[in-house]
């Protein structure tokens, strides 16, 4: 699995901390970025690439769309 990190940023723009982020894929590692919510900018990097960057009020958790059945016609 990637080693993702993410940096959080300060004020100055300049890297406060890191933490390591395990995932499977860039999508799941987004996801899991999204739970770090103290106030900074936060950038999601895995290597030397950038996979992005969130700005503080972009760090709302992902929330599951709900899935509801569809509703076919009948043929009666």
């Amino acid at each position: 699995m990637p080693d993702y990190r993410l940096y959080f940023l300060g004020s100055d723009g300049l890297f406060r901390r890191a933490e390591s982020i395990i995932a499977a894929n860039d999508i799941d590692a987004m996801a899991a970025a999204r739970e770090f919510t103290d106030g900074s900018e936060l950038e999601l990097w895995e290597g030397n690439r950038k996979i992005v960057a969130f700005a503080p009020e972009q760090l709302q958790p992902f929330s599951a769309p709900s899935i509801l059945p569809s509703k076919r016609p009948t043929n009666e």
